[in-house]
């Protein structure tokens, strides 16, 4: 089946007509037909971008299935989304920890929020978390 016929049975089974599609897509209704009766077999990237956006299918797998990406290509493709995402993560997980390892430091938020406070193996209660936050107070303020 080639690129056009793929195009049409997609936006078929989505019930959409071709003038949605081509609003979708921003592009116009006379080269989404034209596509889909393969007149144009081979649109560019930037097309099948906005192709793919409209149908909110993969604009990897119609990159494929206009022949530009082989299975290969695929590969390396998701390998590197794969990469940047695990990147993100550690960037973000990064931060978090320092966030949080920041907030361990401040001993106003380790007697005033939720935290388990110990003192010599003892668990402190919220009265003895806020005694001690009122002599630091005093001491310090």
């Amino acid at each position: 089946m080639d690129f056009g016929s793929c195009i049409r049975e997609m936006r078929e089974e989505k019930g959409l007509s071709g003038r949605e599609l081509a609003r979708r897509a921003n592009i116009s209704q006379a080269y989404l037909s034209q596509l889909e009766r393969g007149e144009n077999k081979k649109p560019s990237p930037e097309i099948i971008k906005k192709i793919a956006k409209g149908l909110d299918e993969d604009y990897n797998e119609l990159m494929t299935l206009a022949g530009y990406l082989y299975e290969t290509d695929l590969i390396q493709v998701e390998t590197e989304n794969i990469k940047s995402r695990l990147k993100q993560a550690k960037s973000n997980l990064k931060q978090a920890h320092d966030t949080y390892e920041k907030s361990m430091k401040d001993l106003n938020k380790l007697l005033t929020l939720n935290f388990d406070v110990y003192y010599k193996d003892k668990l402190l209660t919220k009265e003895e978390k806020q005694k001690l936050l009122t002599i630091i107070e005093t001491v310090l303020d």
